[in-house]
């Protein structure tokens, strides 16, 4: 965590440092604008669809411009319902703009499951593999690989499904490029 102070004690050197003006603490007012839309595309047989999706937000600091960004997402996949039973695979790409300048990418493939138990209660399976990339030489030792897994449970208190509630448990692995 930053600190409010520009410098720092460091008893074993008795020395007050200085620090980096990006490593002191400081406030700051934003403006922030997202949206996004998807669109699903039912194939011939009923039980599947295409569909595509974009995603983009704006932030932007009153003070602190280097902390500006832009963010851009987008997803295509397919999803088939069978019985009680929902597939979909999803790939999606993202980049991240910070401050103005090409900061990071990320791509993920998703696999999901969902098993309806009755009408108001639904398991939830899904894995993920994405790939983390800092195309910056300074940042690339950021770049990482990362594959997901997540068991989720949804309960509607009511028929409509308007009041629900849900808890899922993530696991995975990480490791750098």
């Amino acid at each position: 965590n930053p600190t409010s102070t520009s410098t720092v004690f460091v008893p074993l050197f008795g020395l007050n440092l200085a620090l980096a003006p990006t490593s002191v603490k400081s406030s700051d007012a934003y403006f922030m604008l997202g949206g996004g839309a998807e669109l699903a595309v039912p194939l011939p047989d009923e039980n599947t669809l295409v569909f595509a999706g974009i995603d983009a937000r704006h932030r932007v600091n009153f003070k602190e411009d280097p902390f500006d960004y832009n963010r851009f997402d987008g997803r295509i996949g397919l999803q088939h319902a069978v019985g009680r039973n929902l597939y979909r695979a999803t790939f999606s790409y993202g980049r991240f703009y910070l401050d103005h300048h090409y900061n990071y990418e990320n791509t993920a493939y998703t696999l999901e499951w969902r098993h309806a138990l009755d009408t108001r209660n639904v398991v939830t399976l899904l894995g993920q593999h994405s790939r983390l990339r800092f195309p910056d030489p300074a940042l690339v030792g950021n770049s990482a690989n990362q594959t997901i897994g997540r068991i989720g449970w949804g309960h509607a208190f009511n028929p409509q499904g308007t009041t629900f509630v849900f808890a899922s448990i993530h696991f995975g692995r990480e490791w750098d490029t």
